[in-house]
């Protein structure tokens, strides 16, 4: 599609230039016929003075001759009077004048005609400067047309050179989201069996509830407690203010405790006794809603506990995604005075490490096992000799034996 742009481009040019070698070719004429034109009436400007200069002249000797017929009334008058000879003269004097006064209206009439040819070819060369004027117009227009053509090019070889880069661009993100989304889902199916994500979301209290009509309670953050996990990564960065009518907070803190190491141990252990339920919490992850003072000197307090059943997790199998808790008072009565949303991604970490431990009480309580069970501890014990072995060909660099 783009060639035959190109092309059709290329064609539209090729016209447009041939249209611009007549169109010049035309003005160059008409330029010649134009100063043709303009010399032509040069000339007969020239010949107009002379002619108006004449008729001037001939009006003048017809004011004469109008005069002298009014004398020649007065010596008609006088004929009478005068003898036969003297008459005789006269006569012949006043056919002489007769004669110049024909002469002289020939002339006037000669000049008249001469007049009338120049108005007619003052009227041509009005045409002619009209003409010429439209000439102009054309000349103006052509090169406007010109100047677009020039615009449209620019246009178009902007437009293919911001396509061809806006293609680059998609194909190169294109191929980004995909690996993207190849090695996020590569690093979901390598480490989430082996990690836990909790994720404290926001956090809401009743209008009417103790906490929220508390006056000593002004700010307040959110924390959860694990087994060998510093407690400092496991509480909010941050105590936001108390939130009131009804309104919510976002914290959205996010922790990734991983329980595949061999410091993990004793967490690994610890969250099986909670999915046995043998843990204080009875098998739940509790979140602490804590006062923070004003006064540095003070000491914070608990305000609220919100629980998460672990146990639910484990039997179906789905992690646990914005969930909403409620949140109890931490005096006595545990009424419920808000809300907490958390997430927490959990099941298959938990699965694996249930199924583990259920696996080591049974062997240590002597518990048949089925086939299944076999197969899958000879697995592990093969990888385990194969790991040894391995471990065995490992040479220390700070050994001595290096």
């Amino acid at each position: 599609m783009l060639i035959q742009l190109l092309f059709r481009i290329s064609q539209q040019h090729s016209m447009h230039v041939t249209i611009f070698i007549l169109l010049y070719r035309l003005i160059i004429k008409d330029n010649v016929d134009v100063i043709r034109l303009q010399k032509q009436l040069s000339e007969k400007s020239t010949s107009l003075l002379v002619l108006q200069e004449k008729f001037a002249a001939l009006q003048e000797v017809s004011h004469n001759t109008k005069t002298e017929q009014k004398n020649q009334g007065a010596l008609l008058g006088k004929v009478e009077e005068l003898t036969l000879g003297e008459l005789q003269e006269r006569v012949s004097d006043l056919e002489g004048e007769r004669n110049l006064l024909k002469n002289s209206y020939d002339s006037l009439l000669e000049m008249q005609r001469e007049t009338q040819g120049m108005m007619c070819f003052l009227k041509t060369d009005e045409k002619i400067e009209e003409t010429s004027k439209d000439l102009t117009a054309v000349q103006a227009s052509h090169a406007e047309t010109v100047l677009e053509l020039q615009k449209t090019r620019d246009l178009l070889l902007l437009q293919h050179r911001l396509n061809a880069d806006l293609q680059y661009m998609f194909l190169v993100l294109d191929v980004k989201s995909q690996l993207y989304i190849i090695k996020s889902y590569i690093c979901l199916c390598v480490s989430q069996g082996d990690r836990l994500r909790v994720e404290i979301l926001s956090l809401s209290f009743n209008r009417s509830s103790s906490v929220a009509l508390d006056q000593s309670v002004h700010q307040v953050y959110v924390e959860y407690r694990l087994l060998g996990i510093t407690m400092e990564t496991t509480e909010t960065p941050m105590s936001l203010r108390k939130p009131t009518d009804g309104e919510e907070i976002h914290y959205n803190f996010t922790r990734v405790i991983h329980v595949d190491s061999m410091e993990a141990a004793p967490l690994r252990h610890y969250l099986y006794t909670m999915l046995e339920g043998s843990d204080p919490n009875q098998g739940r992850l509790k979140f602490t809603v804590v006062s923070e003072p004003m006064n540095e000197q003070e000491e914070c307090e608990d305000v609220g506990y919100a629980y998460l059943d672990l146990q639910e997790l484990l039997l179906t199998g789905n992690d646990f995604i914005e969930e909403q808790i409620d949140v109890v008072s931490a005096d006595e009565e545990q009424d419920v005075v808000g809300k907490l949303k958390v997430s927490v991604e959990a099941a298959q970490a938990l699965n694996g490490i249930y199924q583990e431990y259920h696996q080591i009480v049974k062997r240590e309580r002597g518990e048949p096992r089925n086939s299944t069970e076999n197969e899958e501890e000879e697995e592990e014990s093969g990888i385990q000799k194969n790991e040894l072995h391995v471990l065995d060909f490992e040479v220390d660099e700070d050994s001595d034996f290096y």
